[in-house]
């Protein structure tokens, strides 16, 4: 389960922890100015999501490349941490600009797995503001390994807590090298609108209309997980043997011994 991402460190008196500035509040209290800046300067390399409300995210396509090296050196365990950016307006209204992300290198991670503490979330909103000074912390992003770029329930209460309409949630696959975007406390998905062939992103996040190449992702994924499967048993048979053993699974092959010889029974007896 991963921790709630925008949760801040309160030092009880008789603890010891990082001093907290005056200054330091909460992120869905602290002020996020609005930039006046037309949309059109600056992002032709930047890949494009959107919502059916007109809300519109700008991510690097740099940027994707390095959450995947992220994830990959994380392996087999998950990363996670904060997403910094800038909001702006134009004519056409808001729109999110992302500039970095941000590992919490402390967090507790694990596969399937990871959750932030309050000191290293505290560390990493410093880092952000060190690198990134004139940016705010306008979501989060994580990693799965080899399930798909999704969110899950947990992923999902992590992203209510991020109480304004433009803040994101990245999840990133880098096993299966999909990508998917969130935004607002709904958790509402965002799609691909500059979908080109043979980026990252194309697996899970498409341009909208795209269904044969979302069937043949799941397909993929599907036969990419049979065959990790098949190889590792076949480069360790007695890990596979192990499960089938184990204490939980001892009346089911009962069960299907019981049924075999009643089978048998029931063919040689008539």
């Amino acid at each position: 389960m991963k921790s709630k991402s925008n949760e801040h460190p309160r030092n009880p008196p008789d603890q010891p922890g990082p001093s907290v500035p005056r200054n330091f509040v909460p992120l869905q209290h602290s002020p996020e100015p609005v930039l006046e800046r037309p949309r059109t300067r600056g992002l032709d390399d930047y890949l494009i999501f959107t919502s059916p409300c007109s809300f519109t995210a700008y991510v690097p396509d740099s940027l994707i490349q390095r959450a995947m090296a992220m994830a990959e050196r994380a392996l087999p365990n998950e990363f996670i941490g904060l997403c910094a950016g800038q909001v702006f307006r134009d004519d056409r209204g808001r729109y999110l600009v992302v500039a970095g992300i941000i590992p919490d290198l402390g967090a507790r991670t694990a596969p399937g797995r990871v959750e932030t503490t309050a000191d290293s979330e505290f560390a990493t909103r410093q880092s952000l503001a060190a690198l990134f000074p004139d940016c705010v912390p306008v979501g989060w992003c994580h990693s799965h390994v080899g399930i798909g770029a999704f969110f899950s329930m947990a992923d999902r209460q992590n992203q209510a807590t991020w109480s304004k309409d433009y803040h994101i949630g990245i999840v990133v696959d880098a096993r299966l090298r999909e990508l998917a975007v969130f935004r607002g406390p709904e958790a509402q998905k965002l799609e691909r609108a500059d979908a080109q062939a043979g980026d990252p992103a194309d697996a899970a996040v498409s341009r909208k209309g795209a269904s044969p190449p979302g069937r043949r992702s799941r397909s993929a994924r599907r036969l990419q997980r049979a065959l990790t499967s098949l190889a590792r048993f076949v480069k360790n048979p007695r890990a596979l043997f192990s499960k089938l053993t184990s204490p939980r699974l001892i009346p089911l092959l009962f069960a299907i011994q019981a049924i075999q010889a009643a089978l048998l029974l029931f063919l040689v007896f008539g």
